[in-house]
């Protein structure tokens, strides 16, 4: 276990109305494909992460080495969960209703954006499961190639909800390669 330390967030109201205005444009260039990538990925669960990898990467992991995983992602997704709380920092879909940006509404379909948005919960969980699959599984450069892939669009997916803002995503990224390094030679 790690002992994490977050970035205090920009918090001002013209940091959050920019931060969410940066949020908006990103949203506005997302494809309907991406849109249904991020819906999918909003309901995040290890098993379909390890599935997707199976089935696109050809890593198989035993029960023993998911158990191990997932204790050890709860532990690091608690400690996530404590700065959420702690920093308390508004979701870009509540800035924008709060200050009458124009806002796509489908945040509307996320199950689980809501409560502080940074740091972001998904982009911390993926960004560790890669580096933790990393660092401990002999994956070729393309399989490995894959998992960073996987977990960059996880991260992004949330901006495309509405969920979260870059500096949520860039948090949880930080702070996932500070519970696990990354690899020296990661691709991401």
């Amino acid at each position: 276990m790690q002992n994490l330390i977050p970035k205090p967030p920009k918090n001002s109201t013209d940091d959050l109305i920019q931060l969410t205005s940066q949020t908006i444009a990103i949203m506005d260039c997302a494809t309907d494909e991406d849109r249904e990538f991020a819906l999918a990925a909003d309901l995040f669960e290890l098993h379909t992460f390890l599935d997707y990898l199976k089935k696109s990467a050809n890593i198989q992991l035993s029960e023993s080495q998911i158990s191990d995983l997932q204790t050890e992602m709860l532990s690091f997704l608690s400690e996530i969960l404590k700065w959420k709380l702690q920093y308390a920092v508004p979701r870009p879909y509540v800035v924008a209703y709060k200050y009458s940006l124009p806002m796509d509404h489908i945040h509307t379909y996320s199950v689980s954006g809501n409560g502080p948005s940074y740091p972001s919960g998904h982009a911390a969980i993926s960004r560790f499961l890669a580096n933790k699959l990393s660092a401990t599984q002999s994956l070729s450069d393309t399989q490995r190639a894959l998992v960073y892939d996987l977990a960059n669009q996880i991260a992004i997916s949330r901006v495309h909800l509405g969920v979260h803002t870059l500096q949520d995503i860039r948090e949880g990224i930080r702070l996932a390669d500070q519970w696990v390094s990354p690899p020296t030679s990661e691709i991401n």
